[in-house]
């Protein structure tokens, strides 16, 4: 690589659960470099979300989002809606927040102000598990 070529796209994906609740933390950017890995990822927390259970992403710490993530987080939420399940995300912020509303996935996908709002709107056990 040389100093005319672009950074790396870096991205971090982690899970933890939380009674019924897959909680995923995203940071980094999402562009297509990496998008397909992050399609990967989260098709595989969403598959082992619990039948009625959910899936919260907290994309608190992710700096930027193509189409390309945009569409990888419809697919998760078609995955874990098929299991009778819920997806929420939240703490997007920033330019994430910019691209969200210009292309109207505030209003495809559920937002929450918070990831204590987003694991109450999964279940009342996993709000109590997650805020311990």
């Amino acid at each position: 690589m040389n100093a005319t070529d672009p950074a790396p796209s870096s991205l971090k994906v982690s899970a933890e659960q939380y009674a019924d609740c897959c909680l995923v933390a995203v940071s980094g950017r999402v562009d297509h470099t990496n998008s397909d890995d992050f399609l990967k990822d989260l098709t595989a927390h969403a598959e082992k979300v619990a039948r009625g259970g959910g899936m919260v992403i907290d994309l608190g710490k992710l700096d930027f989002i193509t189409s390309a993530g945009l569409r990888a987080l419809l697919l998760a939420q078609r995955a874990v809606t098929t299991g009778d399940g819920k997806l929420v995300v939240c703490g997007i912020g920033g330019v994430v927040r910019e691209v969200f509303r210009i292309s109207k996935f505030d209003a495809l996908l559920n937002v929450a102000g918070s990831t204590n709002e987003a694991m109450a709107q999964i279940s009342a056990e996993a709000a109590e598990a997650f805020s311990g």
